[in-house]
């Protein structure tokens, strides 16, 4: 068995055409994401982690449960560990943006479509980093009519909704 899946992939198009189409939505949505990523504030600030990628903060329902989206305390800081230490690594952005996919598609699509073996899209409804269009580029680009769409935030499979992405890998790989 073989395949590719991505879930709330950056497209091949790059965060450029993405970051432009959030700004024009949110300036605060906008400024969330460059303070979580650019300031590298979702390492130190755990209600901006849990915004961007875990579903929003916590509350404290009327009856005392609390909702963290299944995402404890613990959890986020164990994230926010795993961020930092990513962040060692550094991204040549300037090389990165010469260098993206969509400039060698053919029509939006990936110049070497005929050799990928099945491929899968998970997108999130309630993505605070990846857009729909964006999900629908990298669809579009592995040759996919339209990428499936699960009811979660950015990281599909941590937290309450985990179950909706691995669901989804579940069912294209029956049918696969």
């Amino acid at each position: 068995l073989g395949g590719v899946v991505t879930m709330c992939p950056v497209p091949p198009s790059g965060n450029g055409p993405m970051t432009m189409r959030f700004l024009r939505r949110s300036l605060v949505k906008s400024w969330k994401i460059i303070a979580g990523f650019a300031l590298q504030k979702a390492i130190t600030d755990p209600t901006l982690c849990r915004e961007l990628f875990f579903g929003g903060d916590k509350q404290v329902l009327e009856d005392g449960t609390v909702e963290d989206y299944g995402v404890s305390d613990e959890d986020i800081a164990r994230y926010q560990g795993y961020f930092r230490r990513d962040t060692d690594a550094i991204i040549d952005v300037s090389d990165f943006v010469k260098n993206l996919p969509s400039d060698k598609a053919i029509e939006g699509r990936a110049p070497f479509l005929s050799e990928l073996p099945p491929c899968l899209v998970i997108g999130a409804t309630r993505d605070n980093i990846v857009d729909q269009e964006g999900v629908d580029e990298t669809a579009f680009y592995f040759g996919l009519d339209e990428a499936v769409m699960v009811d979660s935030p950015h990281d599909v499979m941590l937290g309450c909704n985990w179950q909706k992405g691995a669901e989804a890998m579940h069912d294209w790989l029956d049918t696969a």
